[in-house]
């Protein structure tokens, strides 16, 4: 279907029948040569399920022990392919302490995510902390928050193919002792199945 054109399809698609054929063209053809179920179109055409997730209220107090967020999470089943994004508002009351970022898996094929936690230094100055995320309870670790208790943000990018079923969750925590972490509410998550 990437290479083809549909050739006089209803303009309401969701309304036909799995089985039935419209002509398509590729790229080179003058004529219709060929077919597509209607399944075939809809699949094509239908962007792939996303579920989305986001805090209603702060999470406050969360010091040097990784703490398992409570709502940032999705269940996953074992054999699917997804892809993951999560935006983490943040907040640290020292400067000197930064933002412990990591995930909780089910176990896997394959998983790989890149954390990237900004509020280093100045904007423009090298300003973002990066680390892979690739086992359970891999954390990547930031050392300072530029400015205390003003919302910085931290993203998590990945995907996972699950061995099992499970959930993917969102750890974190202050760097050190000393200070405490709030995730701020607006904090968000999507996940799509590519499957």
């Amino acid at each position: 279907m990437a290479d083809t054109k549909i050739i006089n399809l209803p303009t309401d698609i969701v309304a036909l029948a799995d089985g039935d054929k419209f002509a398509v063209a590729d790229a080179s053809a003058t004529a219709a040569d060929t077919y597509a179920t209607a399944l075939e179109i809809k699949n094509y055409c239908v962007p792939k399920p996303m579920v989305e997730i986001h805090l209603t209220a702060d999470e406050t107090g969360k010091t040097d022990a990784t703490l398992t967020d409570t709502a940032l999470l999705f269940s996953v089943t074992s054999g699917r392919y997804y892809m993951f994004m999560f935006f983490i508002g943040y907040q640290s009351t020292v400067a000197t302490v930064g933002l412990k970022l990591g995930m909780t898996t089910p176990t896997f094929t394959i998983f790989t995510a890149l954390s990237e936690t900004a509020g280093q230094v100045a904007d423009k100055a090298g300003a973002v902390w990066q680390g892979t995320l690739n086992s359970s309870g891999d954390a990547t670790v930031a050392t300072a928050t530029l400015t205390i208790n003003t919302d910085e943000i931290a993203i998590i990018r990945g995907f996972i193919l699950p061995s099992a079923n499970g959930t993917l969750r969102v750890q974190y925590a202050a760097e050190t002792t000393g200070a405490t972490v709030t995730m701020k509410r607006g904090s968000c998550g999507v996940m799509w199945d590519l499957t």
